[in-house]
Protein backbone atom coordinates (compact mmCIF):
# COMPACT_ATOMS: atom_id res chain seq x y z
CA UNK A 1 0.00 0.00 0.00
CA UNK A 2 2.84 2.21 1.03
CA UNK A 3 4.61 1.73 -1.97
CA UNK A 4 0.95 2.51 -4.30
CA UNK A 5 0.76 5.54 -2.31
CA UNK A 6 4.26 6.84 -2.69
CA UNK A 7 4.30 6.17 -6.27
CA UNK A 8 0.99 8.23 -6.37
CA UNK A 9 2.85 11.24 -4.79
CA UNK A 10 6.09 10.66 -7.80
CA UNK A 11 3.59 10.86 -10.21
CA UNK A 12 1.24 14.09 -8.99
CA UNK A 13 5.12 15.79 -8.04
CA UNK A 14 6.25 15.17 -11.14
CA UNK A 15 2.83 16.11 -13.26
CA UNK A 16 3.41 19.51 -11.07
CA UNK A 17 6.87 19.79 -12.04
CA UNK A 18 6.10 19.91 -15.54
CA UNK A 19 3.12 21.67 -15.35
CA UNK A 20 4.64 24.44 -13.79
CA UNK A 21 8.14 23.93 -15.26
CA UNK A 22 9.78 26.71 -17.82
CA UNK A 23 10.28 25.26 -21.71
CA UNK A 24 13.95 24.76 -20.88
CA UNK A 25 12.88 22.15 -18.34
CA UNK A 26 10.01 20.63 -19.96
CA UNK A 27 12.41 20.04 -23.17
CA UNK A 28 14.78 18.43 -20.24
CA UNK A 29 11.81 15.97 -19.33
CA UNK A 30 11.21 14.90 -22.65
CA UNK A 31 14.66 14.20 -23.09
CA UNK A 32 14.94 12.23 -20.63
CA UNK A 33 12.21 10.11 -22.32
CA UNK A 34 14.51 9.57 -25.21
CA UNK A 35 13.45 9.58 -29.29
CA UNK A 36 10.28 7.92 -30.49
CA UNK A 37 10.01 5.20 -33.25
CA UNK A 38 9.80 7.94 -35.54
CA UNK A 39 11.95 10.42 -34.37
CA UNK A 40 14.77 11.26 -37.28
CA UNK A 41 18.28 10.34 -36.18
CA UNK A 42 21.19 12.99 -37.02
CA UNK A 43 24.87 11.67 -37.35
CA UNK A 44 27.73 14.48 -36.76
CA UNK A 45 30.49 13.08 -37.90
CA UNK A 46 33.98 14.93 -37.18
CA UNK A 47 34.86 18.02 -38.73
CA UNK A 48 37.52 17.71 -41.76
CA UNK A 49 40.00 20.17 -41.03
CA UNK A 50 43.81 20.35 -41.11
CA UNK A 51 44.20 20.88 -37.36
CA UNK A 52 42.55 17.64 -35.75
CA UNK A 53 41.78 18.71 -32.79
CA UNK A 54 39.72 21.45 -34.00
CA UNK A 55 37.80 19.43 -35.96
CA UNK A 56 36.57 16.88 -32.94
CA UNK A 57 35.85 20.26 -30.64
CA UNK A 58 33.73 21.67 -33.45
CA UNK A 59 31.96 18.64 -34.12
CA UNK A 60 31.42 18.29 -30.60
CA UNK A 61 29.93 21.94 -30.06
CA UNK A 62 27.37 21.04 -33.00
CA UNK A 63 26.33 17.93 -31.43
CA UNK A 64 25.87 20.28 -27.94
CA UNK A 65 23.77 23.28 -29.39
CA UNK A 66 21.55 20.82 -32.09
CA UNK A 67 20.67 18.56 -29.35
CA UNK A 68 20.28 21.00 -26.42
CA UNK A 69 17.67 23.23 -29.36
CA UNK A 70 15.95 20.56 -30.12
CA UNK A 71 13.17 18.03 -28.45
CA UNK A 72 14.67 14.23 -28.78
CA UNK A 73 11.26 13.13 -29.56
CA UNK A 74 11.82 15.41 -32.96
CA UNK A 75 15.31 15.01 -33.73
CA UNK A 76 18.03 12.43 -32.18
CA UNK A 77 21.63 13.06 -32.43
CA UNK A 78 23.13 10.10 -32.46
CA UNK A 79 26.01 10.13 -29.58
CA UNK A 80 29.57 10.32 -30.05
CA UNK A 81 30.14 7.25 -28.11
CA UNK A 82 27.53 5.50 -30.36
CA UNK A 83 29.69 7.27 -33.64
CA UNK A 84 33.41 6.08 -32.03
CA UNK A 85 32.22 2.47 -30.98
CA UNK A 86 31.23 2.16 -34.85
CA UNK A 87 34.50 3.87 -36.16
CA UNK A 88 36.54 1.36 -34.19
CA UNK A 89 34.26 -1.08 -35.48
CA UNK A 90 35.44 -0.71 -38.79
CA UNK A 91 38.89 -0.37 -38.33
CA UNK A 92 38.92 3.52 -37.97
CA UNK A 93 40.49 5.79 -35.02
CA UNK A 94 37.60 7.52 -33.26
CA UNK A 95 36.90 11.02 -33.97
CA UNK A 96 38.14 10.01 -37.87
CA UNK A 97 37.30 12.71 -40.30
CA UNK A 98 34.96 10.82 -43.31
CA UNK A 99 34.99 11.41 -46.84
CA UNK A 100 31.21 12.35 -47.74
CA UNK A 101 30.54 8.41 -48.99
CA UNK A 102 31.96 6.95 -45.90
CA UNK A 103 29.63 9.32 -43.46
CA UNK A 104 26.82 7.47 -46.09
CA UNK A 105 28.34 4.17 -44.94
CA UNK A 106 28.51 4.93 -41.10
CA UNK A 107 25.17 6.58 -41.01
CA UNK A 108 23.71 3.04 -42.25
CA UNK A 109 25.55 1.54 -39.51
CA UNK A 110 24.18 3.96 -36.66
CA UNK A 111 20.48 4.10 -38.54
CA UNK A 112 21.04 8.04 -38.98
CA UNK A 113 18.29 9.31 -41.52
CA UNK A 114 20.58 12.70 -41.48
CA UNK A 115 24.12 14.06 -41.54
CA UNK A 116 25.84 17.22 -41.24
CA UNK A 117 28.92 17.14 -43.05
CA UNK A 118 30.96 20.09 -42.07
CA UNK A 119 34.91 21.12 -42.61
CA UNK A 120 35.98 24.03 -40.23
CA UNK A 121 39.50 26.44 -40.29
CA UNK A 122 41.27 28.53 -38.20
CA UNK A 123 41.14 32.34 -38.91
CA UNK A 124 42.77 35.32 -37.58
CA UNK A 125 39.55 36.23 -36.47
CA UNK A 126 38.51 32.49 -35.18
CA UNK A 127 36.90 30.14 -37.17
CA UNK A 128 35.79 29.16 -40.36
CA UNK A 129 33.13 26.55 -40.85
CA UNK A 130 31.05 24.82 -43.93
CA UNK A 131 28.51 22.59 -43.38
CA UNK A 132 26.21 20.66 -45.63
CA UNK A 133 23.42 18.84 -44.79
CA UNK A 134 22.45 15.29 -46.72
CA UNK A 135 20.10 12.86 -46.55
CA UNK A 136 21.80 9.09 -44.93
CA UNK A 137 19.83 7.04 -47.72
CA UNK A 138 21.78 9.03 -50.73
CA UNK A 139 24.35 10.74 -49.53
CA UNK A 140 24.83 13.10 -53.24
CA UNK A 141 20.86 14.79 -51.67
CA UNK A 142 22.78 17.49 -50.00
CA UNK A 143 21.79 20.91 -48.74
CA UNK A 144 24.57 23.63 -48.23
CA UNK A 145 23.93 25.49 -45.03
CA UNK A 146 25.49 29.23 -45.21
CA UNK A 147 29.04 29.59 -44.74
CA UNK A 148 29.32 31.14 -41.02
CA UNK A 149 32.64 32.50 -39.32
CA UNK A 150 32.83 33.31 -35.88
CA UNK A 151 34.82 34.18 -32.87
CA UNK A 152 34.91 30.27 -31.91
CA UNK A 153 33.56 26.75 -32.53
CA UNK A 154 31.05 27.13 -29.58
CA UNK A 155 29.95 30.83 -31.34
CA UNK A 156 29.64 29.00 -34.94
CA UNK A 157 27.47 26.05 -33.79
CA UNK A 158 25.00 28.34 -32.90
CA UNK A 159 25.08 30.18 -36.28
CA UNK A 160 24.72 26.62 -38.01
CA UNK A 161 22.40 25.10 -35.62
CA UNK A 162 19.71 28.21 -36.79
CA UNK A 163 21.12 27.39 -40.28
CA UNK A 164 20.46 23.95 -39.78
CA UNK A 165 16.74 24.50 -38.46
CA UNK A 166 15.52 26.50 -41.06
CA UNK A 167 16.78 24.47 -43.78
CA UNK A 168 14.75 21.03 -41.92
CA UNK A 169 11.69 22.97 -42.66
CA UNK A 170 11.78 21.53 -46.25
CA UNK A 171 12.13 17.82 -45.17
CA UNK A 172 8.57 17.09 -44.65
CA UNK A 173 7.82 18.41 -48.02
CA UNK A 174 10.30 16.87 -49.31
CA UNK A 175 9.55 12.74 -47.86
CA UNK A 176 6.11 13.96 -49.48
CA UNK A 177 7.27 14.64 -52.81
CA UNK A 178 9.35 11.60 -52.67
CA UNK A 179 6.62 9.19 -51.56
CA UNK A 180 4.31 10.80 -54.40
CA UNK A 181 7.39 9.97 -57.12
CA UNK A 182 7.08 6.42 -55.56
CA UNK A 183 3.56 5.71 -55.64
CA UNK A 184 3.69 6.94 -59.22
CA UNK A 185 2.33 10.43 -58.71
CA UNK A 186 4.41 13.13 -60.22
CA UNK A 187 2.46 15.50 -60.38
CA UNK A 188 1.64 15.68 -56.81
CA UNK A 189 5.15 14.99 -56.01
CA UNK A 190 5.59 18.25 -57.80
CA UNK A 191 3.21 20.26 -55.62
CA UNK A 192 4.61 18.56 -52.45
CA UNK A 193 8.38 20.09 -53.70
CA UNK A 194 7.19 23.49 -54.49
CA UNK A 195 5.56 24.47 -50.83
CA UNK A 196 8.71 22.87 -48.96
CA UNK A 197 10.39 25.25 -51.15
CA UNK A 198 8.19 27.82 -50.30
CA UNK A 199 8.96 26.92 -46.50
CA UNK A 200 12.16 27.17 -46.94
CA UNK A 201 13.46 28.70 -50.27
CA UNK A 202 17.18 28.14 -50.48
CA UNK A 203 16.11 24.42 -50.14
CA UNK A 204 18.32 21.95 -52.31
CA UNK A 205 16.58 18.92 -51.18
CA UNK A 206 13.24 19.60 -52.58
CA UNK A 207 14.49 21.11 -55.66
CA UNK A 208 15.91 17.59 -56.10
CA UNK A 209 12.36 16.22 -55.48
CA UNK A 210 11.06 19.07 -58.33
CA UNK A 211 13.70 18.20 -60.67
CA UNK A 212 12.96 14.58 -60.66
CA UNK A 213 9.04 15.21 -60.90
CA UNK A 214 9.52 17.26 -63.26
CA UNK A 215 11.95 14.69 -65.48
CA UNK A 216 8.83 12.14 -65.24
CA UNK A 217 8.13 10.85 -69.00
CA UNK A 218 4.28 11.02 -67.85
CA UNK A 219 4.36 14.66 -67.60
CA UNK A 220 5.66 15.22 -70.79
CA UNK A 221 7.44 18.42 -69.37
CA UNK A 222 10.08 19.60 -71.81
CA UNK A 223 13.99 19.32 -70.54
CA UNK A 224 14.23 23.14 -70.37
CA UNK A 225 11.98 23.00 -67.02
CA UNK A 226 14.08 20.16 -65.57
CA UNK A 227 17.59 22.41 -66.35
CA UNK A 228 15.57 25.17 -64.81
CA UNK A 229 15.40 23.70 -61.77
CA UNK A 230 18.73 21.81 -61.79
CA UNK A 231 19.90 25.48 -62.87
CA UNK A 232 18.70 27.16 -59.94
CA UNK A 233 19.82 23.91 -57.49
CA UNK A 234 23.61 24.76 -59.33
CA UNK A 235 23.52 28.22 -58.07
CA UNK A 236 22.70 27.17 -54.57
CA UNK A 237 25.08 24.41 -54.77
CA UNK A 238 27.32 24.05 -57.38
CA UNK A 239 28.75 20.67 -55.98
CA UNK A 240 25.48 19.08 -56.03
CA UNK A 241 25.86 15.80 -57.77
CA UNK A 242 22.09 14.43 -58.22
CA UNK A 243 21.27 17.64 -59.55
CA UNK A 244 24.32 17.62 -62.06
CA UNK A 245 23.11 13.53 -62.81
CA UNK A 246 19.18 14.46 -63.42
CA UNK A 247 20.50 17.42 -65.56
CA UNK A 248 22.75 15.53 -67.71
CA UNK A 249 19.73 13.28 -68.38
CA UNK A 250 17.67 16.08 -69.43
CA UNK A 251 20.83 17.21 -71.73
CA UNK A 252 20.57 13.66 -73.32
CA UNK A 253 16.98 14.58 -74.35
CA UNK A 254 17.46 17.58 -76.08
CA UNK A 255 20.17 15.75 -77.62
CA UNK A 256 22.48 18.83 -76.46
CA UNK A 257 25.91 16.99 -76.99
CA UNK A 258 27.65 20.03 -75.87
CA UNK A 259 25.97 20.53 -72.97
CA UNK A 260 26.05 16.30 -72.05
CA UNK A 261 30.15 16.78 -71.77
CA UNK A 262 29.91 19.98 -70.22
CA UNK A 263 27.79 18.07 -67.74
CA UNK A 264 30.21 15.49 -67.57
CA UNK A 265 33.44 17.08 -67.15
CA UNK A 266 31.71 18.63 -63.85
CA UNK A 267 30.53 15.57 -62.50
CA UNK A 268 33.83 14.00 -63.45
CA UNK A 269 35.68 17.01 -61.27
CA UNK A 270 33.17 15.83 -58.47
CA UNK A 271 33.68 12.47 -58.65
CA UNK A 272 36.85 11.11 -60.40
CA UNK A 273 36.84 7.95 -59.07
CA UNK A 274 33.54 6.91 -60.66
CA UNK A 275 35.28 4.80 -63.89
CA UNK A 276 32.33 4.31 -65.55
CA UNK A 277 31.41 8.56 -65.28
CA UNK A 278 35.18 8.73 -67.11
CA UNK A 279 34.71 6.41 -69.99
CA UNK A 280 31.17 7.75 -71.30
CA UNK A 281 33.10 11.01 -70.61
CA UNK A 282 36.00 9.98 -72.64
CA UNK A 283 33.23 8.63 -75.20
CA UNK A 284 31.45 11.52 -75.76
CA UNK A 285 34.37 13.61 -75.73
CA UNK A 286 36.05 11.45 -78.70
CA UNK A 287 33.13 11.93 -81.02
CA UNK A 288 33.01 15.85 -80.39
CA UNK A 289 34.65 18.38 -82.23
CA UNK A 290 37.57 18.14 -79.64
CA UNK A 291 38.71 15.00 -79.01
CA UNK A 292 41.87 15.90 -77.24
CA UNK A 293 39.92 16.96 -73.86
CA UNK A 294 39.36 13.25 -73.67
CA UNK A 295 43.51 12.19 -73.48
CA UNK A 296 43.83 14.38 -69.63
CA UNK A 297 40.61 12.82 -68.47
CA UNK A 298 42.25 8.69 -69.90
CA UNK A 299 45.49 9.76 -68.43
CA UNK A 300 43.86 10.62 -64.63
CA UNK A 301 42.28 7.34 -65.26
CA UNK A 302 45.51 5.27 -65.78
CA UNK A 303 46.95 7.00 -62.68
CA UNK A 304 44.27 5.65 -60.76
CA UNK A 305 44.39 1.93 -62.41
CA UNK A 306 48.02 1.62 -63.99
CA UNK A 307 48.13 -0.77 -66.78
CA UNK A 308 44.74 -0.99 -67.39
CA UNK A 309 44.26 -3.07 -71.01
CA UNK A 310 40.06 -1.06 -71.29
CA UNK A 311 41.59 2.42 -70.68
CA UNK A 312 44.72 1.96 -72.92
CA UNK A 313 42.70 0.62 -75.63
CA UNK A 314 40.40 3.56 -75.13
CA UNK A 315 43.90 5.84 -75.58
CA UNK A 316 45.54 3.78 -77.78
CA UNK A 317 42.18 4.40 -80.26
CA UNK A 318 41.91 7.99 -79.37
CA UNK A 319 45.66 9.09 -80.20
CA UNK A 320 45.36 7.16 -83.69
CA UNK A 321 42.19 9.39 -83.80
CA UNK A 322 44.38 12.78 -82.96
CA UNK A 323 46.72 11.42 -85.77
CA UNK A 324 49.58 11.43 -82.25
CA UNK A 325 51.04 8.28 -83.95
CA UNK A 326 54.51 8.25 -81.60
CA UNK A 327 52.31 8.53 -78.87
CA UNK A 328 50.01 5.67 -80.09
CA UNK A 329 52.53 3.33 -80.96
CA UNK A 330 53.55 3.26 -77.28
CA UNK A 331 50.16 3.17 -76.05
CA UNK A 332 49.42 0.30 -78.02
CA UNK A 333 52.52 -1.66 -76.83
CA UNK A 334 51.62 -1.28 -73.27
CA UNK A 335 47.93 -2.15 -73.91
CA UNK A 336 49.50 -5.67 -75.53
CA UNK A 337 51.49 -6.26 -72.46
CA UNK A 338 49.18 -5.34 -70.27
CA UNK A 339 46.46 -8.39 -71.80
CA UNK A 340 48.01 -10.37 -74.91
CA UNK A 341 44.90 -11.24 -75.76
CA UNK A 342 44.47 -7.92 -77.42
CA UNK A 343 47.56 -8.38 -79.70
CA UNK A 344 45.31 -9.65 -82.62
CA UNK A 345 45.77 -8.86 -86.25
CA UNK A 346 44.24 -5.85 -86.18
CA UNK A 347 46.26 -4.46 -83.77
CA UNK A 348 49.25 -5.22 -85.61
CA UNK A 349 47.75 -3.63 -88.85
CA UNK A 350 46.56 -0.81 -86.90
CA UNK A 351 50.68 0.10 -85.28
CA UNK A 352 51.95 -0.85 -89.33
CA UNK A 353 49.76 1.38 -90.61
CA UNK A 354 50.38 4.43 -88.35
CA UNK A 355 54.35 3.86 -87.92
CA UNK A 356 54.33 4.12 -92.05
CA UNK A 357 52.34 7.18 -91.36
CA UNK A 358 55.08 8.45 -89.34
CA UNK A 359 57.77 6.37 -91.73
CA UNK A 360 59.25 4.56 -88.76
CA UNK A 361 60.17 2.21 -90.79
CA UNK A 362 62.22 0.57 -87.83
CA UNK A 363 59.00 0.04 -86.02
CA UNK A 364 56.95 -0.93 -89.27
CA UNK A 365 59.76 -4.05 -89.38
CA UNK A 366 59.04 -5.07 -85.85
CA UNK A 367 55.21 -4.90 -86.09
CA UNK A 368 55.57 -7.19 -89.19
CA UNK A 369 58.51 -9.33 -87.86
CA UNK A 370 55.85 -9.84 -84.63
CA UNK A 371 52.45 -10.37 -86.13
CA UNK A 372 54.23 -12.84 -88.79
CA UNK A 373 55.13 -14.84 -86.24
CA UNK A 374 51.77 -14.67 -84.63
CA UNK A 375 49.99 -15.12 -87.62
CA UNK A 376 52.04 -17.02 -90.14
CA UNK A 377 49.32 -17.63 -92.85
CA UNK A 378 49.10 -13.57 -93.39
CA UNK A 379 50.54 -12.87 -96.20
CA UNK A 380 50.33 -9.57 -95.59
CA UNK A 381 53.12 -9.18 -92.91
CA UNK A 382 55.82 -10.38 -95.07
CA UNK A 383 54.67 -7.92 -97.46
CA UNK A 384 54.91 -4.66 -94.87
CA UNK A 385 57.66 -6.28 -93.51
CA UNK A 386 59.58 -6.35 -96.93
CA UNK A 387 58.51 -2.54 -97.52
CA UNK A 388 59.89 -1.31 -94.53
CA UNK A 389 63.11 -3.65 -94.58
CA UNK A 390 63.68 -1.79 -98.14
CA UNK A 391 63.09 1.28 -96.94
CA UNK A 392 65.62 0.67 -93.97
CA UNK A 393 68.77 -0.55 -96.61
CA UNK A 394 68.38 -4.38 -95.61
CA UNK A 395 67.75 -5.55 -99.14
CA UNK A 396 68.96 -9.13 -98.61
CA UNK A 397 66.11 -9.14 -95.77
CA UNK A 398 63.22 -7.46 -97.63
CA UNK A 399 64.02 -9.50 -100.93
CA UNK A 400 63.23 -13.04 -98.48
CA UNK A 401 60.01 -11.31 -97.03
CA UNK A 402 58.89 -10.53 -100.09
CA UNK A 403 59.29 -14.00 -101.56
CA UNK A 404 57.40 -15.28 -98.15
CA UNK A 405 54.91 -12.85 -98.83
CA UNK A 406 54.74 -14.29 -102.61
CA UNK A 407 54.68 -18.16 -101.59
CA UNK A 408 51.57 -17.00 -99.52
CA UNK A 409 49.71 -15.20 -102.12
CA UNK A 410 51.09 -15.71 -105.58
CA UNK A 411 48.90 -12.57 -107.01
CA UNK A 412 50.32 -10.01 -105.07
CA UNK A 413 51.52 -8.00 -108.00
CA UNK A 414 52.56 -5.16 -105.28
CA UNK A 415 55.03 -8.03 -103.79
CA UNK A 416 56.50 -8.70 -107.20
CA UNK A 417 57.04 -5.66 -108.63
CA UNK A 418 58.83 -4.82 -105.24
CA UNK A 419 60.83 -7.55 -105.27
CA UNK A 420 62.42 -6.97 -108.86
CA UNK A 421 62.91 -3.53 -107.56
CA UNK A 422 65.01 -5.39 -104.78
CA UNK A 423 66.77 -7.83 -106.84
CA UNK A 424 67.64 -4.49 -109.33
CA UNK A 425 69.47 -2.76 -106.45
CA UNK A 426 70.84 -5.74 -105.26
CA UNK A 427 72.32 -5.79 -109.02
CA UNK A 428 71.06 -9.44 -109.85
CA UNK A 429 69.63 -8.28 -113.18
CA UNK A 430 68.90 -11.95 -114.44
CA UNK A 431 66.70 -12.02 -111.16
CA UNK A 432 64.79 -9.16 -111.86
CA UNK A 433 63.99 -10.31 -116.24
CA UNK A 434 62.99 -13.64 -114.41
CA UNK A 435 60.49 -12.05 -112.60
CA UNK A 436 59.20 -9.84 -115.50
CA UNK A 437 58.66 -12.64 -117.19
CA UNK A 438 56.61 -14.75 -115.20
CA UNK A 439 54.54 -12.00 -114.25
CA UNK A 440 53.73 -10.97 -117.74
CA UNK A 441 53.22 -15.12 -118.18
CA UNK A 442 50.44 -14.52 -115.10
CA UNK A 443 48.99 -11.91 -117.15
CA UNK A 444 50.54 -8.70 -115.66
CA UNK A 445 50.75 -5.50 -117.40
CA UNK A 446 52.91 -4.72 -120.05
CA UNK A 447 52.83 -1.09 -119.44
CA UNK A 448 54.01 -1.97 -115.51
CA UNK A 449 56.59 -4.30 -116.58
CA UNK A 450 58.26 -2.84 -119.05
CA UNK A 451 59.46 -0.06 -117.22
CA UNK A 452 60.71 -2.37 -115.15
CA UNK A 453 63.08 -3.76 -117.23
CA UNK A 454 64.28 -0.78 -118.62
CA UNK A 455 66.57 0.14 -115.12
CA UNK A 456 68.44 -2.84 -116.32
CA UNK A 457 69.07 -2.07 -119.34
CA UNK A 458 69.77 1.39 -118.28
CA UNK A 459 72.54 0.27 -115.26
CA UNK A 460 74.46 -1.74 -118.09
CA UNK A 461 74.64 0.86 -120.47
CA UNK A 462 75.92 3.24 -117.55
CA UNK A 463 78.27 0.49 -116.33
CA UNK A 464 79.44 -0.43 -120.48
CA UNK A 465 80.42 3.95 -120.38
CA UNK A 466 82.26 3.25 -117.01
CA UNK A 467 84.43 0.81 -118.06
CA UNK A 468 85.73 0.13 -121.30
CA UNK A 469 87.37 -2.89 -120.56
CA UNK A 470 84.18 -4.78 -120.55
CA UNK A 471 82.21 -2.24 -122.29
CA UNK A 472 80.40 -4.48 -124.73
CA UNK A 473 79.39 -7.11 -122.83
CA UNK A 474 77.88 -4.45 -120.58
CA UNK A 475 76.41 -2.80 -123.95
CA UNK A 476 74.83 -6.40 -124.84
CA UNK A 477 73.27 -6.91 -121.79
CA UNK A 478 72.17 -3.40 -122.08
CA UNK A 479 70.93 -3.80 -125.79
CA UNK A 480 69.05 -7.10 -124.46
CA UNK A 481 67.08 -5.95 -121.69
CA UNK A 482 66.27 -2.54 -123.85
CA UNK A 483 64.81 -4.99 -126.69
CA UNK A 484 62.94 -6.87 -123.79
CA UNK A 485 61.82 -3.35 -122.54
CA UNK A 486 61.00 -1.89 -125.88
CA UNK A 487 58.92 -4.83 -126.78
CA UNK A 488 56.44 -4.59 -123.82
CA UNK A 489 56.44 -1.15 -123.46
CA UNK A 490 58.48 0.83 -126.05
CA UNK A 491 59.09 4.50 -125.56
CA UNK A 492 62.13 6.89 -126.53
CA UNK A 493 63.92 5.30 -123.79
CA UNK A 494 63.92 1.92 -124.84
CA UNK A 495 64.81 2.88 -128.22
CA UNK A 496 67.66 5.08 -127.01
CA UNK A 497 69.01 2.62 -124.82
CA UNK A 498 68.91 -0.27 -128.37
CA UNK A 499 70.30 1.87 -130.53
CA UNK A 500 73.45 3.14 -128.60
CA UNK A 501 73.70 -0.31 -127.25
CA UNK A 502 73.51 -1.94 -130.59
CA UNK A 503 75.84 0.79 -132.53
CA UNK A 504 78.67 0.28 -130.32
CA UNK A 505 77.92 -3.71 -130.16
CA UNK A 506 78.00 -3.41 -134.23
CA UNK A 507 81.40 -1.45 -134.12
CA UNK A 508 82.88 -3.64 -132.18
CA UNK A 509 81.19 -6.76 -134.27
CA UNK A 510 81.83 -4.73 -138.14
CA UNK A 511 85.69 -5.20 -136.86
CA UNK A 512 85.57 -8.47 -135.43
CA UNK A 513 84.00 -9.55 -138.65
CA UNK A 514 86.54 -7.27 -141.13
CA UNK A 515 89.61 -9.13 -139.33
CA UNK A 516 88.03 -12.66 -139.26
CA UNK A 517 86.17 -12.07 -143.06
CA UNK A 518 82.83 -13.43 -141.43
CA UNK A 519 79.99 -14.13 -142.75
CA UNK A 520 78.02 -14.40 -139.73
CA UNK A 521 79.44 -11.31 -138.17
CA UNK A 522 78.65 -9.51 -141.04
CA UNK A 523 75.26 -10.15 -140.64
CA UNK A 524 75.29 -9.36 -137.23
CA UNK A 525 77.34 -6.58 -137.93
CA UNK A 526 74.59 -5.21 -140.51
CA UNK A 527 71.67 -6.14 -138.45
CA UNK A 528 72.96 -4.39 -135.39
CA UNK A 529 72.90 -1.25 -137.98
CA UNK A 530 69.37 -1.35 -139.12
CA UNK A 531 68.17 -1.89 -135.30
CA UNK A 532 70.30 1.89 -135.07
CA UNK A 533 68.59 2.86 -138.39
CA UNK A 534 65.35 2.46 -137.27
CA UNK A 535 65.18 3.19 -133.52
CA UNK A 536 67.40 6.05 -133.16
CA UNK A 537 65.32 8.88 -135.10
CA UNK A 538 62.99 8.11 -131.63
CA UNK A 539 65.15 7.13 -129.21
CA UNK A 540 67.59 10.38 -130.21
CA UNK A 541 65.31 12.85 -128.89
CA UNK A 542 67.50 11.43 -125.50
CA UNK A 543 70.54 12.82 -126.27
CA UNK A 544 70.70 14.77 -129.49
CA UNK A 545 74.63 15.00 -129.52
CA UNK A 546 74.84 11.51 -129.23
CA UNK A 547 72.39 10.46 -132.13
CA UNK A 548 73.99 13.11 -134.22
CA UNK A 549 77.68 11.43 -133.69
CA UNK A 550 76.21 7.84 -134.59
CA UNK A 551 73.83 9.45 -137.66
CA UNK A 552 77.41 10.89 -138.92
CA UNK A 553 78.76 7.23 -139.38
CA UNK A 554 75.71 5.29 -139.89
CA UNK A 555 75.41 5.46 -143.65
CA UNK A 556 78.86 4.02 -144.25
CA UNK A 557 79.14 1.52 -141.79
CA UNK A 558 75.57 0.48 -143.04
CA UNK A 559 76.76 0.49 -146.53
CA UNK A 560 80.09 -1.25 -145.74
CA UNK A 561 78.89 -4.13 -143.39
CA UNK A 562 76.01 -4.79 -146.38
CA UNK A 563 79.03 -5.42 -149.36
CA UNK A 564 80.69 -7.12 -146.80
CA UNK A 565 77.79 -9.76 -146.25
CA UNK A 566 77.27 -9.98 -150.13
CA UNK A 567 80.74 -10.47 -150.52
CA UNK A 568 81.64 -12.83 -147.51
CA UNK A 569 78.38 -14.93 -148.02
CA UNK A 570 78.58 -15.32 -151.36
CA UNK A 571 77.54 -19.06 -152.24
CA UNK A 572 76.39 -19.24 -148.70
Amino acid sequence: MKALQRHAVVVVVSVAVVAGAPARAVAQYTRNLGPGPDTPHLLIGTCQSTNRQLGIDAAAALRDRIQNENNVRDLYVVPNKTVNEALTASGYSADSALSTSDLGALGKMVHADEILDCSVSQTSSGVHEEVRMLLANDVTQAQPLPVVDAKDVGAAAAQVEREHTAARKQLDGNKDCRNSLRDGKPADAAKRALDAIRAYPQATLARLCLASAYADSSLHYPPDSVLAVTGAIMNIDPQNVFALRIALGAYDRKNDQDGVIQTLLKLYKLQPQDQSLATRIVDALAASPDPAKALPILDDMLKQNPGDPNMLAQKWKLQALLKDFPGALITGEQMVRADTALADSAYYHRQIAMATTDTNWAKVAEYAADGQKKFPKDPQFPYLGGVALRNVKQLPAAAASFRQALALDPKNSNAQLYLAQTYSDLGQTDSVVAIADAALAAGGNKDVWGPMLLKPAQDAFTAAQADSTNAIANYTKAYKYAMHADSLAPSKYTKFFAAVSAFQIGTDTYRRATAQKSCDLSKQANDLFTTVQLDLPEGGSVSPQSAASILQYLPQLLDATGKMVKFYCKGK
